[in-house]
């Protein structure tokens, strides 16, 4: 296997259900949109960038990226839909992939997976921060990833990306390689953390509100 090209994809094709359904890549980070701070980073790396999303087709063409959408049958199996959807329409030799919502990461965290795929293009490596493991940061060699990524759906596999990825490295015989970086990975930029963070208390606060309110007025 060799490694010839590359392409990349921003996963925007989620339902961000902890987000209130709220489209993340589109959410303003530093005055433009999340998806498009990620996908100026891949564009230092790949030959070409597009984007995987489900909704708001329009507003994600405007970001000047081709929007690539999910098939019926491919939909509900969380991350792994998009990835399949994005290894079956890259036409290079492997594809990086990385979540819409990481504004910022910077190229060279993209370049560093890059060295390594040029190292052992067979294998699929992945990014890992003091925070743990970032499996939608990576760089995977397409035909092998989209094959298996298929068998691996078909079987009713739990929808597990490190999942996925220990099977196509036990299929290979090599190893599950994670590329450690020291540098920040915001998965929730400061504003929508703030946000999810203030809806948790108020939901803890209802509920011990509500703990509080049946042990004062409960009959003795």
């Amino acid at each position: 296997m060799a490694f010839i090209s590359l392409s990349a994809a921003v996963l925007a094709g989620g339902k961000a259900e902890r987000m209130s359904r709220q489209d993340k890549g589109l959410l303003l980070f530093q005055n433009e949109p999340m998806a498009l701070s990620v996908g100026r980073a891949l564009q230092q790396v790949a030959e070409r960038v597009f984007i995987n999303a489900n909704r708001n087709f329009e507003a994600y063409a405007k970001l000047g990226y081709e929007v690539v959408v999910d098939e019926l049958c491919h939909q509900g199996k969380g991350p792994l839909s998009g990835l399949l959807t994005c290894l079956a329409f890259a036409k290079t030799s492997h594809l990086l992939i990385s979540p819409c919502d990481t504004p910022r990461i910077s190229c060279e965290a993209f370049a560093k997976l890059k060295e390594a795929s040029l190292l052992s293009p067979e294998r699929i490596y992945y990014l890992r921060g003091t925070s743990g493991a970032h499996p939608l940061h990576a760089i995977l060699p397409v035909e092998t990833a989209f094959a298996a990524l298929k068998c691996f759906l078909g079987e009713g596999q739990r929808y597990s990306v490190l999942g996925f990825y220990l099977v196509v490295s036990l299929l290979l015989g090599t190893m599950l390689q994670s590329y450690s970086m020291l540098i920040h990975l915001t998965s929730w930029p400061k504003l929508c953390l703030c946000w999810y963070v203030s809806l948790r208390i108020g939901s803890w606060i209802r509920y011990l509100g509500d703990k509080t309110h049946r042990l004062l007025y409960a009959p003795f």
